[in-house]
């Protein structure tokens, strides 16, 4: 039922204000705006006077224990991602589990399958948010553990926002909300790293140096390799050698663009 009927043994009085609680009444399941309805009835239940309340807001339950961690953090690396929390509420069958990423992550390649933890849940991703379809109902205050495959670390070294972490349910209607701490993207190593020059290397002589390195990943268009040098190098007049580049200096470092 969706109302309440409560019956006086006496006359109620008009022109005197009425203050009536009532306990143990179960919120809704998730966030929403309620108005209430109010109707005082005969003893035939013909109405005598109503009236109406409105904008009672219902909040979200508060997640607890949220983490988040992956098996790896180098840039533009693919890693599982673990995330684990206790719900406020229970989340229905086919109720929903959403992940808001950092949007520097790339969620492309996550497929229907690549998530676990919870038997017949599937994934799929609407921009920077991983939505996880439940497939077992989930207890509350029953702590949550999901793996998450395919994600593909930011492009660059960072610390990324936070994991925005919603349920709702199989409505769409939102019940608990939370986060858990971003987590720090780690640069990738440059291998097979060697310096050559023109073999003057005597103190206050111009000389040439080649630099020869292999990269993890790929340079993007508009970036750039800078190398520090000892800061009594001077290197105001220093020009790239090597066509196909445009070199700029600072005062102990040089950078390379590609034209």
């Amino acid at each position: 039922a969706d109302y309440l009927m409560i019956r006086f043994a006496e006359t109620l009085p008009a022109e005197v204000s009425q203050n009536v609680e009532i306990g143990n009444i179960v919120n809704p399941g998730s966030v929403k705006t309620v108005n209430f309805s109010l109707a005082t009835k005969n003893a035939s239940y013909y109405d005598i006077d109503t009236g109406a309340i409105s904008g009672t807001n219902i909040q979200a339950g508060s997640l607890s224990g949220e983490t988040m961690s992956g098996d790896q953090y180098v840039v533009s690396e693919f890693a599982t991602y673990t995330i684990g929390f206790t719900p406020a509420n229970n989340i229905p069958q086919n109720g929903t589990i959403e992940i808001t990423f950092d949007p520097y992550y790339d969620l492309s390649s996550i497929q229907a399958g690549d998530v676990s933890g919870n038997a017949g849940s599937t994934a799929s991703i609407d921009g920077a948010k991983l939505i996880i379809t439940v497939g077992t109902a989930a207890a509350k205050d029953v702590s949550i553990t999901l793996v998450i495959s395919n994600v593909k670390n930011p492009a660059f070294e960072q610390t990324t926002g936070v994991f925005a972490i919603e349920t709702k349910n199989a409505s769409g209607n939102l019940m608990d909300t939370g986060s858990a701490a971003g987590v720090g993207i780690l640069s990738g190593d440059l291998t097979n790293l060697s310096t050559t020059t023109s073999s003057k290397e005597i103190l206050n002589m111009t000389d040439w140096y080649q630099f020869d390195f292999t990269l993890q990943h790929a340079v993007p268009q508009n970036g750039y390799v800078k190398i520090t040098c000892d800061a009594d190098y001077a290197l105001g007049s220093t020009y790239a050698i090597t066509l196909g580049y445009t070199l700029t200096t600072g005062g102990d470092y040089l950078k390379l663009q590609t034209d």
